[in-house]
């Protein structure tokens, strides 16, 4: 029996894909370390997640991502994908499935379970490790 971790993330922005399908490939992923976090917007990058959508589902999220598009980087830091990602408004929270937490405090192994439409992103709070 594998042991894996449940999550809400906040969505800071996603990736395209990249085989010759149009369209969402994968989110980017955030968190408020506590409540001083969430009130300052110091939203911290968690990683990417790129499975665990049906096609439905990532036009889906594609068409709320697309609806709140935002022209800088909402997370805290530089990312390993600023340079291709698409930015947008961290309001969106996902349910993630995942291994465990790296040493660099990104989600290992992680999978799409459901758009999150009952909490508010500020409710995002997570203490890794």
């Amino acid at each position: 029996v594998k042991l894996t971790r449940r999550d809400e993330f906040v969505v800071g922005g996603y990736l395209l894909r990249e085989d010759q399908r149009q369209g969402l490939g994968a989110l980017l992923l955030g968190y408020y370390r506590d409540e001083a976090d969430a009130r300052t917007g110091c939203l911290r990058y968690a990683g990417k997640v790129g499975t665990g959508f049906s096609d439905d589902e990532r036009a889906r999220l594609k068409r709320r991502c697309d609806a709140q598009l935002a022209d800088q980087r909402p997370f805290s830091a530089k990312t390993p994908h600023d340079r291709v990602a698409i930015w947008t408004q961290p309001t969106l929270v996902v349910e993630i499935q995942y291994a465990e937490w790296t040493h660099d405090l990104h989600v290992r192994h992680a999978s799409y379970k459901g758009l999150r439409v009952d909490k508010r992103a500020v409710e995002v709070v997570t203490s890794p490790v």
